[in-house]
């Protein structure tokens, strides 16, 4: 199982790809978001991306990686964009340029 490098209170830990929900960018520092804490990672999301590439984890926009395993569904939302319910009942918006790519893989179906 694949692990990620993720930073809680100056303690570094070693976060299995499954707990995580998604990554998000702020403030040019990179979040990993688990169903219970905000981890900073040192790498960048197209870093993290590219690492990924053959996981659940895809991009769904400019600030956002989402692991579709989390995902529990989407639906329409505002300018042809979709929001995205995931496990922990939080919401992230999927940008328009980003909904085919988020489409082919779930359509792909590539879960863990």
């Amino acid at each position: 199982e694949y692990l990620i490098q993720g930073i809680f209170e100056k303690k570094l830990y070693q976060i299995p790809l499954n707990e995580v929900l998604y990554f998000e960018t702020v403030d040019k520092k990179t979040f990993m978001y688990t169903q219970h804490k905000i981890f900073e990672c040192k790498k960048t999301l197209s870093a993290i991306e590219q690492d990924l590439i053959r996981s659940n984890v895809v991009r769904i926009s400019k600030t956002a990686l989402l692991n579709i395993s989390c995902l529990v569904c989407v639906k329409p939302y505002p300018n042809h964009r979709l929001l995205a319910e995931l496990n922990n009942e939080e919401n992230l918006i999927v940008s328009r340029k980003y909904i085919p790519i988020l489409r082919d893989k779930i359509r792909s179906g590539y879960y863990e």
